[in-house]
């Protein structure tokens, strides 16, 4: 029964994947971005996600043609150990009911198995094939990948795939990243790691950067293509900030989800027409922060 519940959840997610493809590329649209959702044991998380999926439905804020998270989909994969409740499996059920599409980027969390692994420890290459194997189960997701919808590129990135070469981004998805940029579309990347930009913002701790020093060939095509790159949305730091790469590229890290009782997102506006964005936050007033017991 179980394998059956993710068999059709996967049939709903791709049959969604679908729809976007087949839609006007002069028409504006807009689209919702989550971070660090981060669900736990805490059933007051589970309770927010479903509120805001059904507020999503009920197109209760700005009508949004898919949701995308930037990263930290849950606290960890599984509790105390791995006969507990799958909260990767929960959360993507919840996710399932939502009546537009969603994508995911996987961040730091998301490697951990059960709560007790430390997501700021080195990881194996075998640890992520594993991890990765797991996540793509469950969820139907790639560890990186693209779509494209009305004329746009959205580019997901792993900001953890280097992570056993101590970097971010490993050589094959710098390789794979720099051909995605070739089709030369207005374009928005997704991944869970903050970037350093052009000024000194605080986004997570130091350590947690990626900076041109660590992903030299990162930001040599983020700076070759800084007119095509539209936007980069980032998670981890559960802050709201915005700066620039290169004076021109928009970059925002969205609040986390998992810690403030609001339910924080970011919503960004696709005008076609100037093949440009405008980004808002959600709600508009200051979250209440809480803090995950992970």
């Amino acid at each position: 029964m179980r394998h059956l519940i993710i068999c059709l959840g996967l049939i709903f997610f791709f049959s969604n994947c679908k729809s976007l493809h087949n839609t006007d590329a002069n028409e504006n649209f807009r689209i919702m971005m989550l971070a660090d959702t981060q669900t736990s044991d805490d059933e007051e998380k589970y309770q927010r996600l479903e509120d805001l999926i059904d507020k999503v439905n009920q197109k209760e804020f700005p009508e949004v043609d898919f949701v995308m998270v930037a990263g930290d989909f849950v606290s960890a994969v599984y509790g105390d150990n791995i006969n507990s409740e799958s909260r990767l499996e929960r959360t993507v059920g919840i996710f399932n009911k939502l009546s537009i599409p969603y994508y995911a980027a996987m961040g730091n969390h998301d490697y951990k198995l059960t709560r007790h692994v430390d997501s700021d420890a080195d990881f194996s290459k075998n640890d992520i094939e594993n991890m990765e194997k797991i996540w793509k189960d469950h969820i139907g997701f790639e560890p990186y990948y693209a779509f494209e919808h009305k004329g746009w590129n959205f580019i997901v990135l792993n900001s953890m795939r280097g992570r056993y070469l101590k970097r971010a981004f490993d050589d094959k998805q710098i390789k794979w990243f720099e051909s995605e940029l070739k089709k030369d579309l207005p374009t928005i990347l997704t991944f869970h790691h903050p970037i350093q930009t052009d000024n000194d913002n605080i986004w997570a701790k130091p350590k947690d950067i990626i900076t041109e020093q660590l992903e030299p060939e990162f930001f040599r095509l983020c700076k070759t293509y800084k007119d095509q790159i539209k936007g980069i949305f980032v998670g981890h730091g559960h802050r709201w900030v915005h700066d620039k790469l290169f004076d021109t590229i928009e970059v925002q890290e969205t609040e986390g989800f998992a810690d403030s009782k609001n339910q924080p997102f970011t919503i960004i506006d696709f005008d076609n027409s100037k093949s440009t964005i405008q980004i808002s936050k959600y709600p508009k007033i200051e979250s209440q922060r809480m803090f995950d017991e992970d």
